[in-house]
């Protein structure tokens, strides 16, 4: 059903209030992530000063949101935030408890930094830090992969690590057979699940506070259950849970710091960027003209260019569910057998 003028007068009217919100709540692009003991511990900003309590009372949350992963990748980490953040200059200076009750909300510093460094600070990563067949310690695989994931407040960007353990015996070293050596294989440890395309794919024992949709996007486990009773008792189609996700924090302060990520490291996300029509004036929103995307035409033709990575679709949703209850109906059976893809020697090698 169309709105009549008045009524669409008063949603834009919202619509920029609540946009103007989001903009204060960010305090502009200059909030200082790199602290010295030069500028006493604190990071010049438009209308907000970040004090040494504050970054060092993110920090703690920082340490404390930190995952499993492996020693060497872990010191890394943890070392780059305290050299960029000024940690130990500020644990030799005199802190006021009393700024703590100061605080802003979120995690606008560790937000800030993650921008900058082009990496994100959320992180997930494999639930074990030690090879489950061979009890060897793992090593990551690769550069951290920048994702999405989809939370109950909104989606943020994570930094998703895959760990490797190289050449392993698939039984404990003290019982290994020497004679088996050329059986030996590298085993991939993903966030959701662990093995190889030779044998297949396991799912952990833990549970996993986040499901996968697919590579790049994940959503947060208590957002699948929510949306699932909403399916049950409300007939909600999953088209409209897409669509009501991406209603409620179009404006919001994740989406915002989302696409800021973005606009500062290009090279993240480009296969979700969509060819939208070009805005003429009173238009509500960029209408995307297909699913087809050519960037080099799309510019040819002055077609803008929109980076769709904070939006959730139809399709993650329906992944999403399946990912998470398959493994739970297994659990309930006491089930534990192969997923694929893996190769099917019977078939010429083929994946299946």
């Amino acid at each position: 059903m169309e709105l009549s003028k008045d009524a669409l007068k008063l949603k834009r009217k919202l619509e920029k209030i609540k946009k103007k919100r989001v903009i204060d709540e960010m305090n502009g692009d200059n909030v200082g992530v790199s602290v010295g003991p030069t500028q006493n511990a604190q990071a010049a900003h438009k209308n907000h000063s970040v004090s040494k309590e504050e970054i060092l009372s993110e920090y703690f949350q920082f340490l404390r949101n930190l995952p499993i992963l492996p020693d060497l990748e872990l010191n890394k980490v943890i070392n780059t935030v305290k050299s960029e953040w000024g940690i130990d200059e500020i644990l030799k200076s005199q802190l006021e408890p009393i700024a703590l009750l100061h605080l802003s909300k979120g995690n606008l510093i560790a937000d800030k930094l993650s921008t900058k460094m082009g990496q994100s600070l959320r992180i997930i990563s494999p639930p074990v830090k030690d090879c489950l067949p061979c009890k060897e310690s793992l090593s990551v695989s690769n550069y951290p992969t920048q994702i999405v994931v989809h939370t109950l407040t909104g989606p943020a960007m994570y930094s998703k690590y895959i760990l490797k353990c190289r050449n392993c015996r698939l039984i404990e070293k003290s019982k290994f057979n020497p004679l088996q050596e050329n059986h030996r294989q590298d085993i991939y440890y993903h966030p959701d699940k662990y093995g190889n395309v030779t044998n297949g794919y396991m799912f952990y024992k833990q549970d996993i506070p986040y499901v996968k949709a697919t590579n790049e996007v994940y959503l947060d486990r208590s957002l699948v259950e929510s949306d699932m009773s909403n399916f049950m008792h409300g007939f909600m189609s999953m088209e409209s849970a897409a669509e009501a996700y991406n209603e409620t924090f179009r404006h919001s302060t994740a989406v915002t710091q989302l696409k800021e990520f973005l606009d500062k490291n290009p090279s993240v996300g480009n296969h979700f960027n969509a060819k939208v029509r070009e805005t003429k004036v009173g238009d509500y929103v960029d209408v995307p003209l297909s699913d087809d995307f050519n960037e080099k035409e799309a510019e040819e033709k002055g077609r803008s260019i929109q980076n769709g990575m904070h939006e959730l679709n139809r399709k993650s949703v329906v992944s999403s569910f399946y990912n998470c209850w398959i493994p739970e109906e297994m659990k309930e059976r006491n089930m534990n057998f192969m997923f694929g893809p893996y190769y099917k020697e019977e078939d010429g090698g083929k994946v299946v």
